[in-house]
């Protein structure tokens, strides 16, 4: 099972011995006894020459409560309506619904593009209509999965890192744009820039090919005497505003081939390579998927901790052949921009 963080760049087949940790040398005991006897004495003299002062008494003679006392160390209240605000007027349970449930309704992405082109909300729905085929917001969703009902219990056990096993997540909920937003403040920027196209919609600027994936960061640990194998499931999808079907192939570097065995197989097809669809005019059905990566151990690896680094490039030509004649003039294979890091890290500790 991997434990998983977000968004913290990696190396490529990065290895630290463990051997390396170890100490050089024994310390000198009688060097230590020696220093603790200065410690002592110093501390001593610190007291006797500052002793400890106890907390002021009013000139009325009365104790402060502790609830006074703590009232001069709050900090000042979160502005109203923000999570931290939330959380001293709700209970969790009302919390988690307020912060992470999903409500479409309220995003009202036709009335802002039609203070944004300054027009009547009529004429923007036309706009929409006749550039994209849109005749209401809902179809900017329709292809998608519906909200599982537990949609905010779950989304808030990823935010605060309980939730390991995310390989169980179905498409309910990794399809869902709003699962990437990360909750809390992130979110509310998230969604602005998700929702941009069609909040403040200019179609000039077209989207060609992108790469998102979460988590990009899981750990593990395996043994070569015991468990020498590991899992772990990411979920990738197509970038915001991208009209056209993006190519992608996930390889790994030459250097994690040469202490591990890797599979990387997509969800649905068990290749490597899959096709993910448009994040514009709508959420297409298949513009985001989970991967499945399956390493082991080779037995002449040195024990140490490992990060395997999982990058996009193009598919093979064939591929490439076939999904470009599928999708003529909306089609572009992935591979020609990188981070500075890997798109995905795995940190394998292989021990004894």
């Amino acid at each position: 099972m991997m434990k998983s963080t977000k968004n913290v760049p990696g190396s490529i087949g990065m290895m630290f011995p463990l051997s390396e940790c170890a100490g050089k040398a024994p310390l000198n005991t009688g060097l230590i006894a020696i220093v603790a006897i200065v410690v002592v004495v110093a501390g001593i003299f610190i007291l006797s020459n500052n002793p400890l002062i106890p907390p002021s008494i009013p000139d009325d003679g009365a104790i402060p409560s502790q609830s006074e006392t703590a009232s001069t160390q709050l900090t000042p209240p979160a502005p109203p309506g923000t999570p931290d605000a939330l959380k001293t007027e709700l209970s969790k349970a009302k919390y988690l619904k307020e912060v992470f449930t999903i409500d479409r309704d309220r995003y009202d992405l036709f009335e802002k593009a039609s203070v944004y082109r300054n027009e009547t909300l009529d004429q923007t729905k036309q706009f929409f209509y006749d550039c994209c085929n849109l005749s209401n917001e809902e179809e900017i969703f329709s292809d998608i999965p519906p909200f599982p009902t537990d949609f905010a219990e779950v989304a808030y056990d990823l935010q605060v890192g309980r939730l390991y096993q995310i390989g169980v997540l179905g498409p309910e909920y990794y399809k869902q744009p709003e699962f990437y937003f990360n909750g809390l403040e992130p979110s509310i920027t998230n969604q602005k820039f998700a929702f941009k196209p069609w909040s403040e919609p200019q179609l000039q600027y077209w989207g060609d090919y992108g790469f998102l994936t979460y988590p990009n960061r899981q750990f593990d640990t395996v043994s070569k005497s015991g468990r020498k194998s590991f899992t772990a499931s990411v979920f990738t999808t197509n970038g915001w505003n991208i009209q056209n079907y993006v190519g992608v192939h996930l390889v790994t570097s030459s250097s994690d081939s040469k202490f591990f065995d890797i599979k990387v197989s997509e969800d649905k097809t068990g290749q490597p390579y899959f096709l993910l669809e448009p994040t514009f005019p709508k959420f297409y059905k298949e513009w985001a998927t989970k991967v499945v990566i399956e390493g082991e151990v080779k037995p002449d690896t040195p024990l140490g901790i490992y990060v395997i680094g999982l990058n996009a490039v193009s598919p093979p030509k064939e591929i490439n052949e076939k999904w470009g004649d599928e999708h003529k003039g909306l089609y572009a294979p992935y591979g020609f921009l990188a981070p500075s890091g890997n798109y995905i890290d795995l940190v394998i500790a292989v021990t004894e």
